[in-house]
């Protein structure tokens, strides 16, 4: 969310999301309702993860976070066109 408006600036249109297996859906859904509002498409890679295996993220954590980047999503394109219209 707070890299969207340098994204932007430097008219970046294709960004490469690295994350482990685990972290691949909450990650990559966010990257793309963020990202994906503003034009910028997402390309995931899957990385292999180190440290504790099988580590995975509480059920509840990936749908609030999805909500929550909405949420965002909105209120910064809204944002957005309140900024540019300056």
């Amino acid at each position: 969310m707070f890299s969207t408006p340098i994204l932007q600036d430097w008219h970046v249109r294709k960004v490469k999301l690295i994350t482990s297996k685990t972290h691949l859906p909450r990650s990559k859904w966010l990257a793309q309702i963020l990202l994906g509002t503003h034009g910028i498409w997402v390309e995931p890679e899957i990385v292999r993860e180190t440290g504790i295996p099988g580590h995975h993220e509480s059920w509840l954590k990936t749908p609030l976070d999805v909500t929550q980047g909405a949420i965002w999503a909105l209120i910064s394109n809204f944002l957005y066109l309140i900024w540019v219209d300056r």
